[in-house]
């Protein structure tokens, strides 16, 4: 029942396709009917339908105004809160923390962010940041950070599309269970008339602090990460793409646990003799059970792939610079042996020199997580696997 509640409310939002496989599911219930949940999802999407921000909390919110925060506790229910944010404008910032602590009762919590930009605009900026904080004893937790990003611009001057998201997820419990997913997914496009220089450059971060995915239990945790990125641009000027997305954190301590990293990055252009592209994934796992990675790249019809696990440890890095052959790195050291952040990865408030935490840990089946128009992309290996149980 826990996972056709999740599937409603991400269904209903019309956001995902195919959010979880098949067999996930969560192994506790909140004590609300299935109509009662219902008429709860189908309040909030209706909001959404007319609000750009909204969200839902019980019990109530103790940390108004939300958001940018909701905090709750509670030992006699569960606790369940979201948050959703929707933006159209061309520099929209997101930005919602969630914390919740629980004894026996269950922690459910989900953030969902959305930017949709299409215009003639010179400079589209996103920033999201989507955070969660969970404790807990015996009963379960659950978190969901969602994050989509889409900008189109046929400005008739220089073109500059930026896209920085970022997420935490930080789930301790003494016995209970961790089920943690990340999906991020952003498609920047440019078109130009005219000689005009065309910039893009997109962000996931699941690595830097603060943001990362960490779980901490004797009982099983599961947490799935996928990063999506696309980037498209036609004209006649120079051109310039770069792609970055990296995760995640550390999961600890039962050798059950499954932590999986799946990675897509496209870029296309259509002026080579002054274009520029760079894509660099990062994927690392450090788990006391089994970690997965998968991180794809594809630059004009180019596609390499780097695989890792099923392992305790993986640490992979995939750097693309346009070329025929991506020079491929694996190492079992990183941050040491990662390429250096890119300068636009600073999120407001945040020390961009800061030190990346240490990185976390992923199982063996593939996460769907993007909207319905790239999903197709990142379906590829969503087959059914029994969680939590």
């Amino acid at each position: 029942m826990f996972r056709r509640r999740l599937l409603s409310i991400v269904g209903a939002l019309g956001l995902v396709t195919g959010l979880l496989s098949s067999g996930v599911a969560a192994q506790a219930d909140t004590p609300m009917s299935d109509s009662a949940f219902q008429a709860m999802v189908n309040s909030y999407t209706s909001l959404a339908n007319y609000a750009s921000t909204f969200c839902y909390a019980r019990p109530a919110n103790t940390t108004p105004p939300c958001p940018p925060a909701i905090t709750q506790s509670s030992t006699q229910s569960d606790n369940v809160a979201i948050c959703v944010e929707r933006d159209n404008t061309s520099a929209p910032t997101q930005f919602c923390e969630i914390t919740q602590t629980n004894t026996t009762r269950h922690n459910i919590a989900i953030v969902i962010q959305i930017v949709s930009r299409n215009g003639n605009d010179s400079d589209q900026n996103a920033t999201q940041d989507g955070r969660i904080h969970q404790f807990n004893t015996s009963g379960t937790n659950f978190a969901a950070v969602v994050q989509f990003v889409k900008q189109t611009t046929g400005a008739t001057v220089s073109q500059n599309q930026t896209v920085n998201q970022g997420a935490t997820i930080e789930q301790t419990a003494a016995t209970g269970h961790n089920l943690a997913i990340l999906g991020e997914s952003s498609k920047q496009s440019g078109y130009s008339q005219v000689s005009a220089l065309q910039t893009q450059f997109s962000n996931e971060d699941a690595n830097t602090f603060p943001h990362h995915i960490n779980q901490t239990s004797t009982g099983r945790s599961v947490a799935f990460a996928t990063q999506n990125q696309i980037q498209e641009l036609s004209g006649s000027g120079m051109q310039s793409q770069t792609i970055d997305p990296r995760c995640c954190s550390i999961q600890q301590s039962n050798t059950d646990d499954i932590f999986h990293i799946q990675q897509f990055t496209s870029q296309r252009n259509n002026h080579q003799p002054t274009s520029s592209q760079n894509a660099t994934s990062v994927a690392k796992c450090d788990t006391s059970g089994n970690c997965t990675t998968s991180s794809t790249t594809n630059q004009n019809g180019t596609t390499t792939t780097l695989n890792c696990g099923p392992s305790p440890m993986c640490t992979t890095i995939l750097v693309c610079d346009g070329s025929i052959t991506c020079p491929i790195q694996t190492t079992s050291t990183c941050p040491d042996g990662c390429p250096p952040l890119p300068p636009a990865l600073c999120f407001p408030g945040i020390n961009c020199e800061s030190a990346p935490v240490s990185i976390a840990s992923f199982g063996n089946r593939a996460l769907a997580i993007a909207p319905r128009s790239q999903a197709k992309l990142l379906a590829r290996s969503a087959s059914s696997v029994a969680l939590l149980t």
